[in-house]
């Protein structure tokens, strides 16, 4: 997670949202790449805009909008993802990335 770590300072809705994804990215693309026959900076893209799509499906579920983030659609973007990445990662993982996320959620104003 030390490539998820985003500064405090001038801290937006947007900046927490990009940060979701580049985690949700890093911490999924292996399993995402693992079958792909395709090249690496096809594999690369394929996987980066499938995680957006999973995480813009969760704005959508909750009626939120991707492009307008708030605090409280963040929150729920964060439990949903939780829910998918359960069925196939460490418990114990989860608990701890979505923790470390919440806590920017927290810090929005």
């Amino acid at each position: 997670m030390e490539n998820c770590n985003i500064s405090m300072e001038d801290l937006t809705p947007i900046k927490v949202r990009d940060s979701i994804i580049k985690c949700f990215y890093e911490a999924h693309k292996a399993l995402l790449e693992e079958n792909l026959q395709i090249s690496d900076e096809e594999k690369a893209k394929f996987t980066q805009a499938s995680i957006t799509q999973i995480i813009k499906a969760q704005f959508e579920k909750n009626e939120y909008d991707f492009e307008n983030p708030t605090k409280e659609s963040l929150f729920y973007v964060l439990v949903g993802l939780a829910e998918i990445a359960k069925t196939f990662r460490n418990p114990d993982l989860i608990v701890n990335h979505f923790y470390e996320m919440l806590g920017y959620v927290k810090n929005l104003k």
